[in-house]
């Protein structure tokens, strides 16, 4: 009797160690699944503000290159000062964008700092390129620095300005936490390019990125379906973004073309999280 009792106890402590190990193995694969995906959720967030404030800096540059021209556009920012290094309408030369402490736009972003930008010729040439570089500038509370290089490819077979752009840039936000981005972007206007007003400019965006969020760790990312921009829309409107990290594949859905803070990130399972874009 009493072997059967000491059998019976040693079959159940068997029985309780395996439970405990195998609920402490799912809990430790909960966690780890779960700081899996709060890297790809940080990922997300860096990609977006990376492409969000350097495309933004792009917007403020062509709405200054041709207020100063006197196309007919305004630009947003009216406390904004331009200087030119030779007289203006000659090429090569660099326009100084300043924004000195601090000019709040339309859309609610507050710009301080200088966009510098390097013109090889008459911006409307096919060939022209426009080298920005920035200087103590911020939006709102990101420090942002780089190199930003756009090619003027002319127009296309339906007559739409095309350009090609290379980024290399850092952004330090507010918390001093960094994220660095590197892109090769092909770019068509696809509205607005026959008006006078700079708000009704729309563009269409393909091509890849790679960098390294604010936990240090590496992504690759590729636009598979056209990311659309319309310039009075802080955030990029429509568009599909596949990224990597961990060698894991996610997908970013900027939406269907509505102007909100709002994409959908997907992981590899097809579960989806809604996430709000910075401003």
């Amino acid at each position: 009797m009493k072997t059967q009792v000491s059998r019976l106890l040693v079959l159940l402590t068997m029985v309780m160690t395996v439970c405990v190990f195998t609920a402490c193995e799912k809990e430790s694969s909960e966690v780890l699944n779960s700081d899996k995906e709060s890297i790809a959720l940080k990922t997300a967030e860096d990609l977006t503000a990376s492409d969000n404030l350097f495309d933004d800096i792009s917007l403020q540059v062509d709405a200054q290159i041709e207020e100063a021209f006197s196309s007919g556009k305004t630009g947003e920012d009216e406390c904004v000062t331009r200087t030119w290094e030779f007289d203006k309408g000659t090429f090569p030369n660099t326009l100084t964008i300043d924004y000195g402490e601090g000019c709040t736009g339309p859309n609610g972003r507050t710009r301080s700092g200088k966009i510098i930008v390097q013109l090889s010729a008459q911006p409307s040439e096919t060939g022209a390129t426009k080298t920005v570089t920035l200087e103590d500038f911020y939006i709102n509370e990101a420090h942002i620095e780089g190199t930003k290089v756009t090619t003027n490819n002319g127009l296309n077979d339906s007559g739409q300005p095309t350009m090609t752009r290379t980024v290399n840039g850092m952004i330090t936000f507010g918390d001093g936490s960094t994220t660095s981005w590197s892109v090769n972007r092909t770019i068509t206007q696809t509205a607005g390019f026959n008006t006078f007003r700079h708000l009704d400019d729309e563009f269409s965006v393909e091509g890849n990125a790679s960098g390294t969020n604010r936990n240090g760790v590496t992504y690759t990312g590729t636009i598979v379906e056209p990311i659309i921009k319309k310039a009075f829309c802080p955030w990029a409107v429509q568009g599909l973004v596949e990224f990597s990290v961990d060698g894991t594949i996610r997908t970013l859905d900027y939406g269907v073309g509505d102007c909100d803070r709002f994409a959908t990130l997907t992981n590899a399972e097809g579960e989806s999280k809604e996430i709000k874009l910075p401003l």
